[in-house]
C-alpha cells in the first residue's frame, strides 16, 4: 500500500468534506427531518458517513483509494438521472444535490491529476 505525496489529495479530501457539510444542509432543509421517515435518515446517515470516511481516506493517500470516489460520482449520476426524471420543479434539496455531484466529480479529477513538480519528483 504505497502512498502518494501530492497535494491535489489533501484538495480532494477537502472537497468531500464539503460534500458532508452539503448533506448534512440537505438533512436539515429538506423532508428528511419534516417527514421524519426511518428509511430515509437512515440513508442520509449512511451518506454522511459514506462520504466523511471515504473523505478520511483520501487524505491518507493511498493510491488505491482514488477509484473509490470514482464509483462514488458514477452512483451519483445514476441518482441525479432518477432524480431529474422524477420531479417537474426544482427545490433546494435538488440545487444542494447536483452541488454534491459537482464536489464529488472534481474531487475525483483532482486525484487522477498529478501536479507537474510532483510528478518530476517521483521520476528522479
Amino acid at each position: 500500500m504505497k502512498k502518494q505525496s501530492h497535494p491535489n489529495f489533501m484538495k480532494s479530501s477537502n472537497l468531500l468534506f464539503v460534500t458532508v457539510i452539503l448533506v448534512l444542509i440537505g438533512v436539515f432543509l429538506g423532508k428528511v427531518v419534516l417527514s421524519a421517515d426511518k428509511n430515509s435518515i437512515y440513508i442520509e446517515m449512511m451518506n454522511i458517513i459514506l462520504i466523511g470516511g471515504l473523505g478520511l481516506l483520501v487524505r491518507q493517500g493511498y493510491k488505491w483509494v482514488k477509484y473509490l470516489p470514482l464509483t462514488l460520482s458514477i452512483l451519483y449520476l445514476i441518482e441525479a438521472a432518477a432524480v431529474v426524471l422524477n420531479s417537474p420543479t426544482i427545490q433546494i434539496s435538488q440545487v444542494l444535490f447536483f452541488a454534491q455531484i459537482v464536489l464529488v466529480i472534481w474531487s475525483t479529477v483532482l486525484l487522477f491529476r498529478i501536479p507537474k513538480e510532483t510528478a518530476n519528483l517521483s521520476i528522479v
